[in-house]
């Protein structure tokens, strides 16, 4: 992270200790706390430069001072941290038939949280803000924020849900609905994206802050995040990632909902996995989560049909992903969904993508979540904290 200087002109000047700021506040996201001398590492900038933020963030109320336990001998040094008495967060993962909620302070400790179970079909907006607004009341410190995690084409900047085919939504401008009722800072991100980010900074904690990965999101849908260098990767719309319309058949025999032919998610998409199963009398649960779930319990019980039905879908995903992690350099493949958790399903990954590309197979990771199925939650208190750092440096222009 390079040095940003500062410059003669006072508007300058003030723009410069803002973007200063922006850095010692996601310096102590990451690092929950850090002494000056960390944070001047961390950030590049000078030491004066931190112990001046640091006053002002102190003076603020933001940021307070607590002493290092943990240093072995001499005076313990003095460390740095959010302040978790000033307000609450509440991030939250919204899907087609649950509504999870949690609230957290400033360092990220978890306050109390909620799920509302819609079993009559995909939540609204307006069950959305009550699930909210029910948490809300239950805070003893003013809200500060709010972040959720949406399956779907998200307009991250203005935090409108453009489309999302499992709750039936469309053109949804949810972030300023959520502003309006509770003013505060609304947050709005792809379930897959967030996954990833949750992924990066609470996962199974190898992380490197260089690391190039895809979260892959298997539910209803097939999408996912992308981390490029350490970096969430957006496009122009702000959703790169629809893994599950990549074309992998070109024969044109089966029909996505898309309305393009051949795609990832329509030959090997849970819905795709749960009707054949049906055609095969594997499975008998109606609705199509609980049917994934028999199909893997069928398969690691032996039953040659679920078991020949994983692997076919395994040898499809990895055709998309060969082709994501060739695309992007990745190392890793991270996968989150009830598929994932099928070691037959897994197994066939691997060993597809070792036979189309030895290389590739050879060198890179296909792994399970750690996080499922709270990676996109993760990734949303993650983002909460981080409008912190927004509505502070906001607060300063």
């Amino acid at each position: 992270m390079r040095r940003i200087h500062s410059s003669s002109t006072p508007a300058n000047s003030r723009l410069v200790s803002s973007m200063n700021t922006e850095l010692i506040l996601d310096s102590l996201i990451q690092l929950r706390r850090a002494s000056k001398s960390q944070l001047a590492r961390e950030t590049n900038l000078s030491f004066p430069t931190v112990s001046k933020l640091i006053q002002e963030l102190e003076t603020s109320g933001l940021v307070i001072a607590v002493d290092d336990h943990h240093q072995t001998g001499g005076r313990p040094s003095t460390l740095y941290q959010f302040n978790p008495e000033v307000g609450t967060l509440i991030a939250g993962d919204v899907t087609s038939d649950l509504i999870k909620l949690v609230a957290i302070d400033f360092l990220g400790n978890e306050v109390t949280r909620s799920e509302v179970a819609v079993p009559n079909g995909p939540p609204s907006p307006s069950d959305v803000l009550k699930a909210i607004e029910g948490l809300s009341y239950k805070l003893t410190r003013p809200l500060k924020g709010i972040c959720l995690s949406i399956p779907g084409l998200i307009d991250y900047t203005s935090g409108t849900v453009q489309r999302c085919l499992s709750l039936d939504w469309g053109r949804i401008p949810l972030g300023q609905m959520i502003t309006d009722k509770f003013e505060v800072p609304a947050i709005i991100e792809n379930d897959a994206i967030a996954a990833a980010i949750g992924e990066f900074y609470a996962g199974d904690g190898n992380r490197d802050s260089n690391e190039t990965f895809a979260y892959i999101a298997i539910s209803r849908g097939i999408g996912a995040g992308i981390v490029v260098n350490g970096r969430v990767l957006r496009g122009r719309r702000t959703q790169p990632g629809s893994i599950g319309h990549t074309i992998i058949d070109y024969s044109g025999k089966t029909i996505c909902r898309c309305g393009n032919t051949g795609c990832l998610e329509a030959l090997a998409g849970q819905a795709a996995l749960v009707s054949t199963a049906r055609k095969l009398g594997i499975v008998t649960s109606v609705e199509e989560t609980a049917a994934v779930k028999e199909i893997v319990q069928q398969a690691e019980e032996g039953n040659p049909k679920a078991v020949e039905l994983l692997q076919e879908a395994g040898s499809m995903f990895a055709i998309g992903i060969n082709n994501l992690l060739l695309t992007i350099d990745g190392e890793k493949a991270v996968l989150g969904g009830t598929l994932a958790l099928s070691s037959i399903f897994l197994d066939a990954v691997r060993s597809q993508l070792t036979r189309l590309n030895p290389i590739l197979g050879r060198f890179v990771d296909v792994i399970p979540s750690t996080l499922y199925p709270n990676a996109s939650l993760e990734g949303a208190c993650f983002l909460a904290r981080e409008s912190l750092v927004y509505t502070t440096i906001n607060g300063e222009e």
